[in-house]
């Protein structure tokens, strides 16, 4: 490590700018670390992640975002994070302003930024200067399928928590944003996440397809164009075998008959079925050798 060291970033021992290479931590008890890998969070604040899966932070810990409780006082000597919690890193989620981790018992922590969509999950918005496990025996977690302002967590029960940024996202069939993990699929569990975009469509273990989120234009294709409905089974005489697209527009799949079916309104540009059940666009026998293109939002 080298350059600026006015919050000891380089693992020095004091605040004085090393002009050369200098290996981390040498002269320190930490030169003994085994590194897997390093986390820049800020200018001034560093994680380092060791072949053990120990959590180390140092900085300046603007606004909590070291996790140790505190959100003043600077840290020039690396703490364990990770020792101080109890708990070995599975995976590192999200770092930055917003830290997210997953420890190896399948526990999620969170700390620092937490803005007015509540991505931290802890029932409340501000700063979190203290690593606090937000699953609690809520859920272990499986596989996070998206970070960023919305949090999308599978358990090892297959189903399916969100929070964060909703826009109907969360599936609690509302705009508001959603402050701590919701269990979007209570009464299902997921085998496959189609896309995790509004709308959320997945298909169960049964091979059913569920759709939440945003629907004003009848693009869940359940019967209704209510703004933002929870998880509803999409139902019709057909089995479902693939989704070739699913946007707040609608949703094109096909069955295991070779047909193809759509939902809402896609425009000048495209189907265009005007309906809010699925509609029988094709037989298949039409679509031989052509392609049916895959359509997405993010939000």
């Amino acid at each position: 490590t080298w350059g600026r060291n006015n919050a000891n970033q380089c693992m020095t021992g004091n605040t004085t700018p090393v002009t050369y290479p200098n290996k981390l931590g040498k002269g320190t008890s930490y030169s003994g670390l085994k590194v897997e890998n390093i986390y820049v969070l800020t200018s001034t604040d560093t994680m380092l992640l060791t072949t053990a899966k120990k959590l180390y932070v140092w900085g300046q810990n603007s606004n909590g975002i070291l996790g140790i409780g505190t959100t003043t006082a600077q840290i020039t000597e690396p703490v364990c994070l990770s020792d101080e919690k109890n708990f070995t890193v599975r995976d590192i989620v999200s770092y930055g302003s917003t830290n997210i981790v997953v420890d190896t018992y399948g526990k999620l922590w969170a700390w620092g930024t937490n803005n007015s969509y509540g991505q931290l999950g802890i029932g409340s918005t501000g700063y979190v200067p203290s690593a606090t496990c937000i699953s609690r025996e809520k859920f272990r977690v499986k596989q996070v399928i998206r970070s960023g302002s919305t949090m999308m967590i599978k358990d090892t029960n297959d189903k399916l928590w969100i929070w964060g940024y909703n826009y109907g996202l969360c599936g609690n069939g509302t705009y508001a944003n959603q402050l701590e993990p919701y269990c979007a699929t209570p009464n299902f569990s997921v085998s496959e996440i189609i896309t995790s975009n509004n709308p959320v469509v997945v298909k169960d273990t049964d091979g059913n397809l569920w759709v939440w989120g945003i629907n004003s234009s009848g693009a869940c294709g359940v019967g209704n164009n209510d703004a933002y409905i929870p998880a509803t089974k999409v139902t019709g005489d057909f089995t479902i075998n693939k989704v070739y697209t699913a946007s707040s527009y609608g949703i094109i799949f096909s069955d295991t008959n070779g047909k193809i079916w759509a939902t809402g309104y896609y425009g000048s540009s495209e189907p265009g079925v005007g309906s809010n059940v699925p509609v029988c666009i094709s037989d298949g026998t039409d679509l031989e050798g052509k392609t049916i293109s895959n359509r997405s939002e993010e939000h």
